[in-house]
């Protein structure tokens, strides 16, 4: 999985942070296939488990955008459906990486024949913990509204932060698997005009569906642009969006330290090989009898 959770970003996948209304309203839209397709690979995701990746590594590399620096967010959705947990990690450069608990788990279809998503999600918990760099991390834990994800995100965004926020996710799929994925996230700031906004709320509802636009070949430039209509939008940044883990042999040859030498003796002596994985990223690393001896030694 080297070569897929070091790859480089996806021709066409990119974020674009923006203002519009005067500066009143921050907006921030994504283009995410790329993204969506290697986490679907890499965890040999069902249809069901591909679109949950996508939807939540696509939500936190919105999130990721509002954050500065070495700051980073983590989102976990939680549920009792069959995927179980995911957990992504986004920092505000574009970079994403996600676990998930049962990726190949599977429900019926709707009756439209999209994949079933709150079904496979269930009831639980989302929490969202911020990493401000020398600040204390901050955490807030909202309920499971829906299980579509963006709507979830923006339940947190209103009862967490006090913060409205209309926000959108989307992906389709093929015999293949995923085709296009991506999102918007809008956020009224201080000094925003209602009238304003209530033109914004109505072009939203009567936007076409995102799905519809990115098959299309739409950009997020072009999909930001049409949700504000002739209003200008200010675009102030413009960067790839891209998988990565920093998963590597040594950071788990601390996880065997740990163990103890007692612990990695007896495993070196009642096992061929131990076998330790990455839950984000799917690599497995082995470590033989000798290797654990020589550990244990060191410890």
């Amino acid at each position: 999985m080297t070569e897929l959770k070091n790859a480089e970003p996806v021709e066409g996948d990119r974020l674009v942070r923006a203002l519009a209304l005067d500066a009143t309203v921050r907006v921030v839209g994504v283009c995410s296939t790329g993204v969506a397709q290697r986490l679907a690979t890499m965890h040999e995701a069902s249809p069901l488990g591909a679109v949950a990746l996508s939807r939540v590594a696509t939500g936190a590399l919105l999130m990721g955008a509002l954050m500065k620096g070495r700051e980073q967010i983590g989102l976990q959705v939680k549920g009792n459906g069959p995927l179980g947990g995911l957990y992504a990690v986004a920092d505000a450069h574009g970079v994403v990486r996600v676990s998930i608990d049962n990726a190949q788990a599977e429900v019926p279809l709707r009756r439209d024949g999209r994949v079933d998503l709150p079904a496979g999600v269930g009831f639980g918990r989302m929490m969202v913990t911020k990493t401000l760099g020398l600040k204390e991390p901050y955490t807030g834990v909202t309920p499971i509204v829906s299980g579509e994800i963006a709507d979830d995100l923006t339940t947190y965004f209103l009862e967490s932060e006090q913060q409205p926020t209309a926000l959108a996710l989307a992906e389709r799929l093929d015999a293949s698997g995923i085709i296009v994925a991506g999102g918007w996230l809008i956020q009224a700031l201080p000094g925003a005009d209602d009238a304003a906004l209530s033109r914004l709320e109505a072009r939203i509802a009567q936007a076409p569906p995102l799905s519809r636009s990115l098959a299309q070949g739409a950009t997020p430039e072009a999909i930001i642009g049409d949700l504000f209509g002739g209003d200008p939008v200010d675009i102030l940044e413009t960067y790839p969006v891209r998988v990565h883990c920093p998963c590597e042999r040594e950071r788990f040859e601390g996880v065997l330290v740990s163990l103890g030498p007692a612990e990695l003796i007896d495993m070196a002596e009642t096992q061929p090989s131990t076998e330790l994985v990455c839950h984000f990223c799917n690599t497995r690393y082995f470590f033989s009898g000798d290797e654990l001896r020589a550990l244990a030694a060191d410890a």
